[in-house]
């Protein structure tokens, strides 16, 4: 196992992982400190692959950025669990502002995702495998096409408890875009988000079967030249039931869909 504990990583740079790289290991960040660094491909901060493992804690990750993916971390063919920690004002070029993860598992929990951007993803970019969010906060996040706060593909998603509010994208999914995912998502707070070219300025689903969206509040969610200002829905079959849609605004109504929708015990205002 290779820890950092109270260290300070500062205005590091390389192809990948700016201020570490791993690859098949075990690493601990704890309490440490990540800001300016850089990498011209992945992992402006840290990069890890093949098997390893990372364990971030109570850490903070400040304006660091990738040409590619990861401004901050990125990691692939990997397992990632992060808690208490922080990931603000981080940029890539092409996808996860804050995060990138592809082909294995992660968890994020009680953490904070704030101003990042990316191209797809402005806040997290997750490729295949499974992601736990619980507990987590997405404010203010960028993207200059898909996903303002978080762009998932091919994952199984579990979202609990979490805040995405004021993220946009400049065409669909202002806070989340999904695609081809079975996905729960519960207990979670989507306010003020935008897309603005396209649909779903809180959620777009696209191409999802057994979702649920379950004692969700979408509140003041924009698609102001598209459809779906709270969810739009692409050949998906969600199950939407015990959530509240309260002034959202667009070019349809808070809920659209080219498919079959069923949404129990749910209340829609102000539209």
């Amino acid at each position: 196992m290779q820890q950092a504990v109270d260290t300070a990583f500062i205005a590091n740079s390389a192809l990948q992982g700016g201020g570490i790289y791993a690859k098949g290991a075990d690493v601990s960040l704890l309490n440490s400190s990540f800001g300016w660094n850089a990498a011209q491909s992945t992992g402006g901060a840290v990069y890890v692959n093949a098997g390893s493992t990372l364990a971030i804690t109570d850490s903070i990750f400040m304006n660091n950025t990738a040409g590619a993916l990861g401004g901050a971390v990125a990691g692939e063919d990997s397992r990632l669990n992060v808690t208490g920690s922080v990931f603000g004002a981080n940029r890539a070029g092409s996808q996860g502002g804050g995060m990138f993860f592809s082909n294995g598992t992660f968890a994020l929990q009680a953490s904070t995702f704030a101003n990042n951007s990316a191209a797809n993803g402005g806040g997290l970019y997750q490729n295949q495998g499974s992601g736990l969010i619980s507990r987590c906060a997405f404010s203010g996040n960028r993207a200059s096409q898909k996903g303002g706060a978080a762009l998932q593909n091919s994952v199984a998603a579990n979202i609990q408890n979490s805040t995405f509010a004021d993220n946009r994208a400049a065409t669909s999914g202002g806070a989340l875009f999904q695609s081809t995912c079975a996905s729960s998502i519960g207990f979670s707070v989507f306010k003020g988000n935008s897309a603005g070219a396209g649909a779903g300025g809180g959620v777009y689903l696209n191409n999802a079967v057994g979702n649920n969206i379950r004692a969700c509040l979408f509140n003041g969610n924009q698609a102001p030249r598209q459809q779906g200002a709270a969810i739009y829905l692409n050949n998906s079959l969600p199950v939407v039931s015990g959530s509240v849609f309260n002034n959202s605004t667009s070019a349809g109504d808070a809920i659209a869909s080219n498919s079959q929708l069923t949404a129990p015990d749910t209340t829609r205002s102000g539209l």
